[in-house]
């Protein structure tokens, strides 16, 4: 087990003794093992993103520079992708100051959780949830992107009163709340 979690906060500090427990490894990014992590704009709240807040998903005003913390995540291959002939777009979110959690949707809320070892029975069913399709943005902005469920195809990664959920594109306004914009961070 890894442990190095320098200029930590007591909600993280609680958070990495949780993770220790349960024996999942976290490490701050150095430059050593540095990847390509984003930041998502809501398109239609200016000046917002999404986040991982107390383990749930998110907006709040941006970060205006580093460190991005609980803003930032890498779009890695899709945790699903070996259930799925389909893998064209196929990504998962996971976080920049926790590696190895993933936001993922549980009954429709959008969550930060640790990925389970592979012979952990609720494995299955959280690389699915975890799993989404980038595709063009809904609203039809340039440039927007939209994510849908892997595993409900009908339902899309969208904000509504400040959180994250996935939802079904029955609201009149779906199609805002669903697109973002992608921006690289350091």
């Amino acid at each position: 087990m890894v442990l190095s979690l320098p200029h930590i906060s007591w909600r993280k500090f609680v958070l990495a003794v949780v993770a220790c427990a349960i024996g999942v490894t976290l490490f701050v990014p150095t430059a050593a093992n540095a990847a390509n992590y984003n930041i998502f704009k809501p398109l239609n709240i200016p000046g917002y993103c999404i986040r991982h807040a107390y383990l749930l998903g998110e907006i709040s005003p941006c970060p205006t520079g580093s460190p991005y913390g609980d803003f930032a995540f890498e779009q890695v291959p899709g945790l699903a992708s070996d259930r799925t002939s389909n893998t064209s777009g196929l990504i998962s979110f996971e976080s920049r100051n926790f590696p190895g959690w993933y936001l993922r949707h549980e009954y429709g809320r959008i969550k930060l959780a640790p990925r389970p070892a592979s012979t952990d029975p609720s494995y299955d069913l959280f690389v699915r949830d975890a799993s989404f399709y980038r595709k063009p943005g809904l609203s039809g902005v340039s440039g927007g992107v939209s994510y849908r469920s892997f595993n409900f195809p009908t339902q899309w990664l969208r904000h509504s009163d400040y959180h994250l959920y996935i939802s079904e594109q029955t609201s009149w306004n779906l199609a805002n709340d669903a697109t973002f914009q992608v921006i690289g961070v350091p």
